[in-house]
């Protein structure tokens, strides 16, 4: 294996292990997101709107002003609208 092929394959591992992390990472939201949804079932019944437009613009605004790139703030805040959406049809379906 040449000198590239050993940076390639260590930035690889890099990419690999960061990828578990944000699967973790990614399950321990939607476990709160649960939460979330399991008090506001308890203190609303299960006709409850789970879809907060208000949270979800804040939290768009919140990861806008803390990026630092190299990803787009459209770029990030497409990632966040896919997260919230799972975590919405997660909460949706525990109501």
């Amino acid at each position: 294996m040449n000198t590239e092929e050993k940076e390639l394959e260590a930035i690889r591992n890099k990419i690999d292990a960061l990828d578990y992390q944000i699967h973790d990472l990614l399950n321990q939201r939607a476990i709160y997101a649960l939460e979330v949804a399991a008090i506001n079932v308890k203190a609303h019944g299960n006709d409850v709107n789970f879809h907060r437009p208000d949270r979800e613009k804040a939290i768009l605004a919140k990861i806008h002003a803390y990026n630092k790139g190299p990803l787009t703030d459209q770029a990030v805040a497409n990632i966040f609208k896919t997260i919230m959406n799972e975590s919405l049809i997660l909460q949706q379906k525990q109501g």
